[in-house]
Order: structure tokens, then sequence, then C-alpha cells
């Protein structure tokens, strides 16, 4: 089992989402696998900037022109299962559906679910490939992605294509428990003439209690 936080922030338009939360996971050892149970739970937020409409000529009455920010609970859970080099996960974000009220509306932010498959290829004891199918949707609408990373002892490198969306690009550096990695999605759809594509830093920092053996 293990304990360990995560905080994001990403901006998409005039919305800003922020979030904060502790998460725990449980993992069961059986011979034919390893099967493990995540959970978090914290806050999120969403700011939403209307000034950004109204100066872009957007001068609708019915818009507020101010910036508004709105705070709730959320939470998340998933299941994955490692048997060898294979592995496969479940998992779905804002469980709870937490309820955002703004001035002049009030919304719940829909659930969203994540099914991934893929399997390790090892090519020494630094190297190795990992191909894997991502398939994620909100209920209304679903994406897949089809993606392989190359991790080394201190490095990655990776690429992907989101279906009729996106090429991704990932690089990422890894010492001492510390990783921080990049991307950049690269949109292949009609909105590329609307959007310059989306960037995104990760920092992980994994640390590992050695039992001693009775």
């Amino acid at each position: 089992s293990g304990i360990g936080g995560v905080a994001s922030c990403q901006q998409i338009g005039i919305e800003k989402t922020f979030t904060a939360k502790t998460a725990y996971t449980y993992k069961i050892i059986t011979k034919n696998g390893i099967l493990s149970f995540g959970l978090d739970a914290g806050i999120i937020n969403k700011q939403i900037n209307w000034k950004k409409l109204t100066d872009a000529g957007m001068n609708d009455p019915r818009i507020p022109s101010n910036e508004e920010s709105k705070t709730g609970f959320d939470m998340s859970a998933g299941i994955d299962f490692l048997h060898h080099k294979f592995f496969a996960g479940l998992s779905s974000t804002h469980v709870n559906r937490p309820k955002l009220k703004y001035e002049t509306f009030s919304y719940r932010i829909a659930r969203h679910y994540y099914l991934i498959s893929g399997y390790n290829i090892s090519f020494s004891e630094s190297i190795s490939l990992q191909p894997s199918v991502l398939i994620k949707s909100n209920a209304a609408s679903t994406q897949l992605d089809l993606n392989a990373t190359i991790s080394h002892k201190y490095f990655l490198l990776g690429a992907g294509y989101r279906i009729r969306d996106a090429i991704v690009l990932l690089t990422g550096i890894k010492l001492k428990g510390f990783s921080i990695s990049y991307s950049y999605d690269y949109t292949t759809s009609s909105l590329k003439n609307y959007f310059n594509g989306s960037h995104e830093i990760v920092l992980l920092y994994l640390h590992s209690k050695k039992k001693s053996l009775p």
C-alpha cells in the first residue's frame, strides 16, 4: 500500500482548473499477478475569466464582466492489474460529480472513464519499450489514443496518436526518485486553425521504503 499527493493546474481558453488531492493505493499480490486499487480525494477549483470574452468583443449582457472562482470536493478511483509484462487498468475521475455554482449558472462536472492496456518489452536491464492503448470517455464522446514509450534508467521518450485529433510527443528525465516530463499535443483536427496545441509538464517524486526481512 502507499500514500501520495497530486496537484495539477490546467488552462483551456477562459477556464483554469486547479486540483489538489491525497491518494491511497492498495496492492494484492497473487500467483497470477499484482492487483492494485487506488483512490484519491481533494479539491477542484475552476476559475472562469469572463473578461477575456468581453475584451474580444462579446458584449452579451448575460455574460458576467468579472472573474469567477468556485471550489468543490472531488474524488477519483481506479483498478489496475499487472501480469508479468502485460498490464490493464480501469479508472474514473469526478466519481462524485462535484457541483459548481456560479453567478448565472451551475453545473455538475461529468465523470470521465479511462481504460488502458499495454505491454512491456525489455531490450536490456535498463531499456524497455511500452506500447499501449488508451480509451477515454465521458459517456457523451469517446477518444482512442495509441502510444509508445521508450524508457531508460535516466530518461524516457514517447509518441502517440489521438485518433482524428492530435499527435503527442513526450520526453523526460529520471534521477534519484524524481522524474520530470514534458509533452506536446499537436492538433491535427479542424481545430488546428484556432488552436496551437497544448503543453504539459509533470513532476513526480517516488519514495519507496525497503522492508527488512524478519
